[in-house]
């Protein structure tokens, strides 16, 4: 992911175990890294849950 904000569902994501590469700058983006470390938290959570590893 290269945006600045994931704007789609997690679950498909990881139901379908597709790998997501996050480049993240802390400085790089109008809205910061905030939004992709938030994202990144979300999908481990996801995982978790699932037990996908």
């Amino acid at each position: 992911m290269c945006s600045s904000k994931w704007d789609g569902y997690f679950n498909k994501v990881v139901e379908n175990k597709t790998p997501i590469y996050f480049v993240i700058g802390e400085d790089d983006e109008y809205y910061g890294s905030s939004p992709f470390k938030e994202v990144y938290q979300e999908l481990v959570n996801f995982y978790k849950k699932t037990r996908f590893k």
